[in-house]
């Protein structure tokens, strides 16, 4: 192997390695964007759940005092 093949086959190789860098990338920030929604519907629900359980109790309340 000459060294215009091996400059040739490292060239290559650092192509290859940059365009699976570049998918990697992508498909980090897809699952991060993911997450991110994930996280805020399960806030969101979480929220809501706690505002459930204090209507509760206050219509437990409510009652207890009629």
């Amino acid at each position: 192997v000459n060294a215009e093949q091996t400059a040739n086959a490292i060239d290559s190789g650092n192509k290859n390695a940059s365009q699976d860098m570049a998918k990697l990338v992508d498909a980090m920030t897809t699952a991060n964007e993911q997450l991110s929604t994930l996280i805020a519907i399960n806030t969101r629900q979480a929220v809501l759940g706690d505002k459930q359980v204090r209507a509760i109790k206050g219509a437990g309340n409510l009652i207890k005092g009629i």
